[in-house]
């Protein structure tokens, strides 16, 4: 089975994390975009750690 795509802007903080994290659960693959560099990459070590091996996790910074 294909893995779906995801594009989460806001994938950094608050309510668009979250959503990422309930999409990496199901096993999709994301598009975090978010503003803050630090933060950006601090959410994806942490989606990172409930993802699976069978999915992508791509991140941009955007302003």
């Amino acid at each position: 089975m294909t893995n779906q795509l995801a594009v989460v802007t806001g994938g950094s903080r608050g309510l668009g994390f979250e959503t990422a994290k309930a999409l990496r659960a199901l096993n999709f693959d994301l598009v975090l975009i978010g503003k803050d560099v630090a933060r950006l990459q601090s959410a994806q070590s942490e989606l990172e750690k409930i993802s699976s091996p069978d999915s992508t996790l791509t991140s941009y910074i955007c302003d």
